[in-house]
């Protein structure tokens, strides 16, 4: 058999390796820690143009554009087929979100999660690809119990994926960006009038962390308001009422609380980055997931809860 540590060469190979892996997650690691300084000074700036302009921050992500006509583009990420079933299953989440009305335009993405641009006039929603074309089970839309999907770790079902667009549409319904983006501007202003002026050092700082804080406060609030409006669009849907909605939205809040314990076993820096609850630890806009499970429980899963 080979034996790697005899050969000086492949011993080399496999350090070098080592050390590029483990820079490579020290800058993850890094990106993290400053993620949350970096969302309060520059990316409002990108926040702005792509609430502005959501097609155009969605092209400079390069995120694939769903169009029903067929085109080489998108289907090179999935056949035709399926992404057919994607934008009927959206436009009825849309019309179950009363959001006939507005603009809103779907692309995919091989390396995002569900994310969204945009707002009042008009907004762009990205699915992650991984989550829509199932390698070796069923695609969106065609789940059947062979595949086994609630089982899965990183695999969302069919209702997941329905709960996870839905919290999506309900932040576009709201205008919930328009918020974001003008506390961030704030922040900026901020910072700017505490070096522009001589208001001294203590008082802008001052300033800047009350910003901060409201911002972390109202960032928290729109989350869990989310959930709630996300649960009533799935309660919309024929043969759903709010119990059952509230327990797909259950499940996939759970899964995701699931994959981020895996990745603190599995990453370099996981223990850094995840809580033994499975939070991301330097996430602090983001309501625990225990506690977004324990209020839907006590809102639709009560024995006082009322059903649809």
């Amino acid at each position: 058999m080979y034996n790697i540590i005899n050969n000086p060469i492949s011993k080399d190979v496999y350090n070098i390796q080592r050390y590029v892996q483990l820079f490579c997650s020290a800058v993850q690691l890094f990106g993290k820690m400053t993620g949350a300084i970096s969302a309060l000074v520059m990316k409002p700036i990108e926040e702005i143009g792509c609430y502005l302009f959501p097609q155009v921050g969605s092209l400079l992500f390069k995120y694939v554009p769903m169009k029903r006509e067929e085109d080489s583009a998108s289907e090179a990420q999935m056949p035709h087929q399926t992404k057919i079933r994607v934008l009927d299953e959206l436009d009825d989440l849309i019309k179950a979100a009363d959001l006939e009305h507005k603009h809103i335009v779907p692309y995919v993405s091989s390396n995002e999660g569900f994310s969204y641009l945009g707002g009042f006039c008009s907004s762009s929603i990205v699915f992650p690809k991984d989550q829509l074309f199932r390698i070796g089970k069923n695609s969106f839309g065609e789940e059947t119990e062979k595949d086994r999907l609630a089982n899965e770790t990183f695999r969302f079902t069919d209702g997941e994926v329905r709960f996870m667009t839905a919290r999506l549409l309900s932040h576009i319904k709201h205008n919930d960006d328009l918020i974001r983006v003008a506390l961030k501007v704030l922040a900026i202003a901020a910072i700017l009038f505490t070096l522009l002026t001589p208001v001294g050092l203590f008082m802008g700082l001052s300033i800047f962390g009350a910003l901060v804080a409201l911002h972390i406060i109202t960032q928290r609030h729109l989350e869990k308001k989310a959930d709630d409006l996300a649960v009533k669009i799935l309660s919309k849907l024929k043969g759903q009422d709010e119990r059952q909605a509230a327990e797909i939205a259950i499940s996939a809040i759970e899964k995701i609380r699931k994959q981020n314990i895996e990745k603190r076993k599995s990453e370099t820096f996981g223990k850094i980055l995840y809580t033994k609850k499975g939070d991301e630890r330097f996430n602090w806009t983001s309501v625990p997931l225990a506690r977004r499970i324990a209020l839907l429980q006590k809102k639709f899963l009560s024995s006082q809860a009322p059903c649809a």
